[in-house]
C-alpha cells in the first residue's frame, strides 16, 4: 500500500536538522520503500549545516506542482516522503487539503499520514519569535510578539478539526519538549522503520538560535532595511553552527499574559494528546538582561565576508531605501565593527563550543 508521508512542523522543532537527516538517509529510506525526493535547493550537494525548507515548500500551493510530483513517482510502488515547516501552514487551507486528497487518489497513494510536533508553549514561542526575526524581518521586540501574536495551539487546534473529517488522513503528535531526545526515533517510528534506519547528520545542530549579539544584529538590519535579509543569519547558522547561544527568556509578566491568552487553547489541545504529548505551561524565572554584546573573530569574519561578498548590495538593493538610511546603517556598521576590534580581552575571546564527542539522536533546541 503505498502512503504520502507528511511532516509539517511545528516551525522550531527540529525540523531542519530532521530534514538533514532525510538528506543523508535517502537510499536507506528507498530500501525500506520510500522515497524522500529532492526539490528545491535540497538538488545540490549541501553540507549537513544548510538550512533549506525541506522539500515540501509550496508542494500544497497550486494542484499542477502536486500532480506532477506524485505522477513521477507513481509508477515506482514506492512510498512518498515530504517534509516542510511551511505545510503546517498551508495545510490550514481545506482547499490544500482537498487538492492532496484528490492528487492522492488519482496516483494510487491509499492513505496519507501527517506528523505534527508541538513544544511546551514559553519554550516555542522564544524559539519562534527568533525565527521571524532570522527568516522573516520581523522587527517587533520578543515580549511584544510573544504576549499579543504567538498562536500556534490554536493553529494545531484547526489542522485537527480538518483532519478528523477525513478517514483516508491519520495523524500523530509528538511534543518535541519531551522527545527532543529521542527526535529521529520518533521519525522512524511514525514511518515503520527499523531503529536506526535514518542517519545522524554530522553536525549536531541546524538553524541553530542566534547569540544575543547575533539578534540584536540582524534586529538593527531587519530595522533599517525595512524587510527580511536572511542571509545574514543563514550564514552565521551554517557556518559557525556550533556556537552555543546565550539562554533567551521572555519577562514573567509577558509569560504570564501568553498563559492567560492561550490556556483554552493549550486545555483543549491536550484533551486530544496522549500525556506523554501534552504541552506544559510553566512561568519560568526570567534571566537578567545586560547591554553588552560581544562576538568573537569567527563571527565578525563571516559577517565581513558576507559584506565582501556582495551582501552589502543586498542589503541596500530595496528601492525604497533613502541614501540617508544606507549612511545611517553603514555608519552604525563601522562604528561597531570598530569597537569590537579595539577591544581586547574576554569580548573577542569567545569561541565556538565544541561538539560534543558523541554523537546523539537527538535535535537542535
Amino acid at each position: 500500500m503505498k502512503v504520502i508521508y507528511l511532516h509539517v512542523g511545528y516551525p522550531k522543532t527540529g525540523s531542519s536538522w530532521i530534514q538533514a537527516s532525510l538528506r543523508v538517509s535517502r537510499n536507506r529510506l528507498l530500501a525500506e520503500g520510500i522515497v524522500y525526493p529532492l526539490r528545491g535547493k535540497e538538488h545540490h550537494a549541501l553540507p549537513d549545516a544548510s538550512i533549506t525548507s525541506g522539500n515540501g515548500n509550496g508542494l500544497l500551493d497550486s494542484g499542477r506542482h502536486l500532480n506532477r510530483l506524485l505522477k513521477s513517482h507513481a509508477a515506482s510502488g514506492h512510498s512518498l516522503l515530504l517534509s516542510s515547516e511551511h505545510l503546517f501552514a498551508a495545510l490550514l487551507d481545506p482547499d490544500a487539503w482537498a487538492r492532496l486528497r484528490c492528487a492522492a487518489s488519482r496516483y494510487g497513494f491509499a492513505r496519507i499520514r501527517v506528523l505534527l510536533f508541538t513544544r511546551d508553549p514559553t519554550d516555542h514561542a522564544v524559539s519562534a519569535w527568533q525565527q521571524k526575526v532570522k527568516r522573516h524581518g520581523l522587527m517587533l521586540p520578543m515580549d511584544i510578539f510573544i504576549a499579543e501574536h504567538y498562536d500556534y495551539p490554536a493553529m494545531a487546534l484547526r489542522i485537527m478539526d480538518l483532519l478528523q473529517q477525513h478517514e483516508d488522513i491519520a495523524l500523530s503528535v509528538c511534543n518535541y519538549s519531551q522527545c527532543s531526545d529521542r527526535l529521529l526515533g520518533e521519525v522512524e517510528h511514525w514511518l515503520g522503520l527499523p531503529p536506526s534506519t535514518l542517519m545522524i547528520p554530522a553536525v549536531p545542530l541546524v538553524n541553530r538560535s542566534l547569540t544575543h549579539a547575533e539578534l540584536a544584529l540582524q534586529l538593527a538590519v531587519n530595522t533599517y532595511r525595512g524587510s527580511s535579509f536572511s542571509a545574514l543569519a543563514d550564514a552565521l547558522c551554517e557556518q559557525l553552527p556550533a556556537i552555543r547561544p546565550e539562554p533567551l527568556r521572555p519577562s514573567t509578566d509577558c509569560q504570564r499574559a501568553l498563559l492567560r491568552r492561550i490556556q483554552a487553547d493549550i486545555d483543549q489541545l491536550n484533551s486530544r494528546l496522549p500525556e506523554s504529548s501534552a504541552c506544559r505551561c510553566t512561568v519560568v524565572e526570567e534571566l537578567p538582561q545586560t547591554d553588552r554584546l560581544t562576538f568573537s573573530r569567527e563571527q565578525l569574519e563571516v559577517i565581513a565576508r558576507l559584506l565582501a561578498q556582495g551582501g552589502e548590495r543586498q542589503w541596500f538593493s530595496d528601492g525604497a531605501w533613502s541614501s540617508r538610511m544606507v549612511a545611517a546603517v553603514r555608519s552604525r556598521l563601522g562604528r561597531l565593527q570598530r569597537r569590537l576590534f579595539l577591544q581586547a580581552g574576554g569580548v573577542m575571546s569567545q569561541r565556538p563550543s565544541s561538539q560534543s564527542g558523541q554523537a546523539l539522536r537527538a535535535g537542535p533546541r
